[in-house]
């Protein structure tokens, strides 16, 4: 009898351990499903069609509307500081040969160390887009342009190939805020029915700079005379972007998805209590960037004239120096002249924006209007 009472305890025992397991399996299974439900519904995200994005199909804004909303200063600020960065970046490539004979190195490793400062400026990129979604970014742009200038210095004080490679690549890093946060700024400060024309301005700053700067580096180093007269270029061209940099701070930060919610919700929303801005799913922004054919063509065509746009104007500086034996200052002209086209054709590609617009609403009103 009391062998049948413990026989019996232990299976009623099993069985409720077994009834545990399974209620805890069923429950991690659950919650499993809940997890992945949740996981797919946060990477599906649905797309708006294109006319019902913001701004499009929108009436066209002109530029000094535009102007008169988001203020001068930083549509002033941000193209010089564009036209500026491009100022060493060309001063490397008219003066390869005079720096080529004082760090004694070959076409290579000077081409090397041109090209490394591009490709400092986009991983540089990737750390400061990260600060710039946490912090102001006026203040990120007028340290990382201090850092710049500083590098800029490094530069002219360079006596090897190594310490000038270091040089180019802190360059780099401090001009790689351009690309994730200079663009953001104009976007959220002037109104997106203008954002085509305020672009084009800003635009324009890079070829002035492609313009101006290698005629100013090939005049400075002919002007210092000497086997090291380059130097005093990136001495020089170390100051605007420290210049700059002082009136940055004096910018107010715009808030961010102004003008967005402007058109869309009528006022801006009230992020002051909400500790962070809301989060916005990569997945969902490659997802609109993938239905433009022109993001593919831009992708490709980017890294094709990375080849021609650092190693091309290093060799037709030393073409010029060699064959034609020219100077600093006849290299530099011939250099700026190559830009001139880029003056012309950058204002006719920003008012694109507001013809297509007018053709597109030209092709709605055919097709609606009874024959």
């Amino acid at each position: 009898m009391a062998d049948d009472t413990r026989d019996g305890g232990s299976s009623t025992s099993t069985q409720v351990g077994e009834q545990d397991a399974a209620s805890l399996a069923s429950a991690v299974l659950e919650e499993e499903s809940k997890r992945e439900a949740e996981q797919i519904a946060r990477s599906t995200q649905q797309l708006l069609p294109d006319d019902l994005l913001p701004g499009v199909g929108a009436e066209q804004m002109s530029f000094k509307d535009a102007v008169s909303r988001g203020g001068l200063g930083m549509l002033a600020l941000i193209p010089l500081l564009g036209m500026v960065e491009e100022f060493d970046r060309v001063a490397i490539a008219v003066l390869a040969p005079d720096i080529q004979k004082t760090l004694n190195v070959s076409d290579t490793v000077l081409i090397g160390i041109a090209s490394f400062g591009g490709i400092a400026l986009v991983l540089g990129s990737i750390p400061l887009a990260w600060l710039a979604d946490r912090l102001k970014r006026v203040r990120i742009v007028g340290f990382a342009s201090i850092f710049w200038g500083l590098a800029v210095i490094l530069q002219g004080l360079a006596v090897n190939p190594f310490q000038m490679f270091c040089a180019r690549a802190l360059t780099g890093l401090g001009q790689s805020n351009h690309l994730p946060v200079h663009s953001a700024l104009l976007a959220d400060n002037y109104p997106v029915q203008a954002r085509g024309r305020v672009f084009a301005f800003e635009g324009m700053a890079r070829p002035l700079g492609l313009l101006a700067g290698p005629f100013l580096a090939g005049f400075i180093a002919d002007t210092a005379g000497g086997d090291e007269g380059w130097r005093w270029a990136f001495f020089i061209f170390s100051l605007p972007p420290i210049f700059l940099a002082a009136f940055t701070f004096l910018l107010k930060e715009p808030a961010r998805g102004r003008n967005e919610q402007l058109i869309v919700l009528g006022a801006e929303l009230d992020t002051s209590g909400a500790g962070k801005e809301l989060p916005v799913s990569i997945s969902s922004a490659f997802a609109r960037l993938k239905k433009i054919r022109t993001f593919y063509y831009i992708c490709v065509g980017i890294g094709m004239l990375g080849f021609a746009l650092v190693a091309a104007p290093v060799q037709i500086s030393q073409l010029l120096e060699d064959t034609y034996h020219k100077e600093a200052f006849t290299r530099g002209w011939i250099i700026s002249l190559t830009w001139l086209a880029s003056l012309v054709s950058i204002p006719i590609a920003g008012s694109f924006n507001g013809m297509t617009d007018a053709f597109q609403e030209m092709s709605v009103q055919v097709r609606i209007t009874p024959p």
